[in-house]
């Protein structure tokens, strides 16, 4: 039998552990990265493609699941710019190809991915991408005069 005091007792050691609880980071986040892609120095060219790669991490650290596991990361990718185009690699599910159309005017995209993690909470990560105009490409002309 729990007197009105011990419950009260445990009632305060439960508001302090949740308070607690709200200050710490998230164990699992998303880290999203770039690679292969037409991109200028730290931008994406529009119009350019690029390939973002999701990895799940548990507390700062790749998560590899226990021998036996039945969790499988399946990640979403969404972009705050409407032109931007998203497809997930259909053998990689951790992969997204990503295309600038030309004549985009935003200055950045910035990509959020969530996904459920192992301990069923809600794991996210965001990439803000600078756009840059599409180089100007510089020929020379060759022609015979005579």
């Amino acid at each position: 039998m729990i007197f009105t005091s011990e419950k009260r007792l445990l009632e305060r050691i439960l508001e302090v552990l949740e308070r607690i609880d709200r200050k710490l980071p998230d164990r699992f986040t998303i880290c999203v990265t770039q690679e292969n892609s037409t991109m200028a120095i730290g931008a994406l060219v529009s119009p350019g493609t690029a390939v973002l790669l999701l990895a799940l991490l548990d507390n700062g650290a790749p998560y590899v699941p226990p021998a036996g596991s039945s969790y499988a990361f399946a990640p979403s990718l969404t972009a705050d710019d409407t032109n931007v185009s998203i497809v997930a690699d259909p053998t990689t599910p951790e992969e997204f190809d990503v295309t600038i159309p030309a004549g985009d005017t935003n200055t950045s995209v910035t990509f959020t991915a969530t996904a459920t993690a192992p301990d069923g909470t809600t794991a996210t990560g965001t990439l803000t991408i600078p756009l840059a105009p599409e180089p100007q490409q510089f020929t020379i002309s060759i022609t015979q005069t005579a």
